[in-house]
């Protein structure tokens, strides 16, 4: 703790940051390059309890799974996704 005139100043070891919580996918990651999600597209990630769940807006990858966490790797087996409940698509 450092204090002055008007003024305290704690010091803390910073925590480290968390997963938990609901994330928006806004970049798709290949090889060395980023590029944008297609345009009208949303998909978000929960990771919550130790297990992660992939959500499109129009249909879901199922049930949350475990999920393992190494250094800067998340690794998790997801099931199928399908389009079955998004109605139409267009193709890219």
């Amino acid at each position: 703790v450092l204090t002055g005139a008007n003024a305290e100043i704690v010091l803390a070891v910073e925590q480290p940051a968390t997963l938990e919580g609901t994330w928006t996918v806004d970049g798709i990651v290949a090889n060395d390059s980023v590029s944008s999600v297609p345009a009208g597209a949303k998909v978000t990630i929960t990771f919550k309890d130790g297990t992660v769940a992939v959500d499109s807006g129009c249909n879901r990858n199922g049930n949350a799974v475990p999920y393992e966490l190494s250094g800067q790797t998340i690794k998790a087996t997801l099931g199928p996704q399908t389009l079955k409940s998004c109605g139409a698509v267009d193709e890219v």
